[in-house]
């Protein structure tokens, strides 16, 4: 996870989030948190099988939690980013910490416990004109309609709601100095949006999201470099995060057409090829695949390798 470099950064590196783990990431201005945020959805995107009105509901929390530290906490060490999929299910688990002034004293309240209470509740904010005060009410929502964990500390007051949406409220005599949220998202829920994000009495949908901003092009074409789709290209478990990636960019719309550009990759394993291409194909079929995949500045040995995987795998069946 990286704690380590937190606690004695003289002696330990800085972590970096790779295809295989999560790890925790600092951010102390704007720039550096939209840049956490894009790695936490980028991460997501190779791990779950994801819809696009579910990445954008993934985006949409992380995102307020992680302004609210910026906007709210006067936390001198920024904030603290980490996401993770749960093992066996579609389930998101993000957390965002501060060690800033917390819930209470932000909103002016000296009961730290009804300060929690209140924080989740719709329309809470300690200045309306700048801010709607719905981040924390819309990620506990989501929280809510995946039947996952929603917890939120600060101070001495420990807020926490269980799976079954009970929810507990005491008084910690050890203190947190700071505040932390825990949020869990169930990514196989194709209705989250609708079940989750009513606020003002509508239906609220995030006006845009990771894959418009990130791959979009004009024409229905979406592009993405293959850099993005695994940190390596050699062993099959990157070519499974690399197919999972492709798989949730076409997941939605059947008209986009994806390129692949290989610019400065220069070599992949022939598993690799097999478990994103082969695979692909096969899932896919010839004519959808050759509509809606293509590749951009491929070598010519790669060209060669994905060729003879798709061969193989066509003959072989998934």
């Amino acid at each position: 996870m990286g704690l380590p470099h937190y606690v004695e950064h003289r002696k330990f590196a800085k972590p970096r989030l790779n295809s295989s783990d999560p790890s925790v990431l600092q951010y102390l201005d704007q720039d550096e948190r939209e840049v956490a945020v894009d790695k936490v959805i980028k991460s997501a995107l190779r791990k779950t099988d994801l819809s696009r009105a579910n990445i954008a509901a993934l985006e949409w929390a992380v995102n307020e939690i992680t302004d609210n530290v910026l906007t709210h906490s006067q936390s001198h060490v920024g904030g603290f980013l980490i996401c993770h999929k749960l093992s066996h299910h579609d389930i998101l688990e993000f957390t965002v910490a501060d060690a800033g002034i917390g819930v209470a004293r932000s909103l002016g309240i000296l009961d730290e416990c009804e300060a929690v209470e209140r924080a989740i509740q719709e329309g809470v904010t300690r200045n309306k004109s700048t801010n709607q005060g719905n981040g924390l009410y819309g990620t506990y929502q989501l929280a809510l309609a995946s039947s996952g964990i929603f917890a939120l500390n600060s101070a001495h007051a420990n807020l926490y709601v269980t799976k079954a949406g009970e929810m507990h409220i005491r008084d910690e005599s050890i203190p947190y100095k700071g505040t932390y949220v825990v949020c869990q998202i169930d990514c196989a829920n194709p209705q989250l949006i609708e079940h989750a994000l009513t606020i003002g009495g509508r239906e609220h949908s995030p006006a845009y999201d990771y894959i418009e901003r990130k791959h979009e092009q004009a024409g229905g074409v979406l592009r993405v470099e293959a850099k993005d789709l695994c940190q390596t290209f050699g062993s099959r478990q990157s070519g499974i995060e690399a197919r999972r990636y492709i798989s949730n960019l076409l997941r939605d719309d059947d008209g986009l057409r994806l390129e692949v550009d290989f610019a400065n990759v220069f070599v992949i394993s022939s598993s690799f090829a097999d478990e994103v291409f082969g695979k692909l194909f096969v899932e896919m079929g010839p004519l959808r695949y050759m509509r809606r995949i293509s590749l951009r500045n491929v070598a010519p040995a790669i060209e060669g390798l994905i060729d003879r995987a798709i061969t193989l795998r066509s003959q072989t069946g998934l």
